[in-house]
């Protein structure tokens, strides 16, 4: 059920023997290929800005949906024809000629751009057509596209030792904050963001960059994620702090799992909603765990009432929320709408849950409450996390299946 290889190990082998910041759209594209839906779901893992390689025979739509157009596989074709020869004949020492596999194709809801990375050996210069040249007018030929290009390459040589001192400091920076985070995180892309073919190659010392790690998400799955708005080195050393505290407990979680061979654990609370419901556990987990591998926000939702109840899984475990007039449990907490008097307030302390609400999820006599937070019409009411293994689980909801 989970992937036994870290982040580590699964960069590893999509890399081979080259380094991860030489890595292309396509070998990001075949592992992200095989992740669960919710994995990519959201813009949560940034992925996009890798974007998806091109197949070398499709023609490629750029632009905005409103006026956008088609860019011919043969035309894209010839434009890399052009760019080689025209790089022959600048004659710069360390640059690789373009080829299909280099193009790849960025995609959001707002635009689609074709980008060609140019690869100077020492870092990869992503050249984008946008298509904003376009709009309202006929669109440049492939021979215009190809001098701006080879113009913009030839600024970009000029400013190489300038760029390349700037990425090198940015490897440095991620590998170092993987090995903060540990736990087999590990960098998977680093590359500045695609800049338009007909931009200043001057900017480049400002542009931004695309980093992406491979860590672990809220479903105990490896999944890319990172930020595509990094300047400087400080702010890729920032996703320690983003990282380190959630990765680090879902991983000796995992580890956990893997090693007793388990599906999951279950919350105190959404063990009683199961043996209150009688269903099984396990099937119960089982089904919480595909409906939010197929969307993030999956979960399995039952209504009681006017009080909707779902049970959804987070870092390996099967939690509870619930919603109701007037207030709602999530994650620990039940928050209760309305003014308490101060005296409420002060005995709610070590009070059970069910002296504030009538569910027979919070109805356990051992559920007690450990913290209380005023906040302006509601309180917010805490009790300290149980979980369970799901095998044990069943067991304990054969016992009230049998005590009944």
């Amino acid at each position: 059920m989970y992937e036994k290889r870290n982040g580590s190990e699964i960069v590893a082998s999509l890399a081979g023997d080259r380094p991860y910041w030489r890595l292309g759209a396509a070998d990001v594209g075949r592992w992200v290929g095989s992740l669960p839906p919710s994995a990519t779901q959201d813009n949560v893992s940034r992925v996009e800005w890798v974007g998806e390689a091109w197949d070398g025979i499709s023609d490629v739509f750029v632009g905005d949906p409103s006026w956008g157009r088609d860019l011919k596989a043969g035309d894209l074709i010839k434009l890399l024809g052009k760019l080689r020869s025209g790089m022959r004949t600048l004659g710069i020492e360390r640059i690789a000629p373009p080829e299909p596999s280099d193009v790849r194709i960025f995609r959001t809801a707002a635009t689609a751009v074709l980008i060609i990375d140019i690869d100077f050996i020492d870092f990869i210069l992503p050249l984008a057509i946008d298509g904003v040249r376009s709009m309202g007018k006929r669109p440049p030929s492939s021979a215009t596209v190809a001098a701006e290009m080879l113009k913009f390459v030839k600024g970009a040589d000029a400013m190489r030792v300038g760029v390349v001192r700037r990425e090198e400091g940015m490897r440095r920076a991620m590998e170092e904050t993987a090995a903060v985070i540990g736990h087999g995180a590990a960098p998977l892309w680093l590359r500045l963001r695609h800049v338009p073919h007909y931009d200043d190659p001057e900017h480049l010392l400002e542009a931004d960059y695309v980093v992406l790690f491979a860590t672990l998400n809220e479903k105990l799955v490896w999944a890319p994620t990172g930020s595509e708005r990094i300047h400087t080195v400080q702010e890729v050393r920032d996703h320690q702090s983003y990282y380190c505290p959630t990765h680090g407990e879902r991983a000796a979680m995992l580890e956990e799992l893997l090693a007793s061979n388990s599906a999951g654990r279950i919350s105190q609370t959404a063990l009683a909603l199961i043996v209150d419901k009688g269903l099984d556990p396990g099937e119960t987990l089982k089904e919480a765990i595909s409906a939010g591998m197929a969307d993030r926000h999956g979960a399995v939702h039952f209504e009681r009432g006017k009080t909707q109840e779902s049970l959804y899984v987070q870092d390996g475990v099967l939690l509870l929320s619930l919603s109701f007039p007037g207030g709602h449990y999530f994650q620990n907490r039940l928050t209760v709408s309305g003014d308490y008097p101060p005296s409420v307030v002060a005995q709610a302390k070590h009070k059970l849950f069910c002296d504030f609400v009538d569910h027979p999820a919070l109805a356990g006599r051992d559920l007690k409450v450990t913290d209380v937070v005023e906040h302006e019409r509601s309180l917010e009411i805490h009790h300290a996390a149980r979980s369970f293994p799901v095998e044990q689980s069943s067991r304990e909801a054969e016992g009230h299946s049998t005590a009944d």
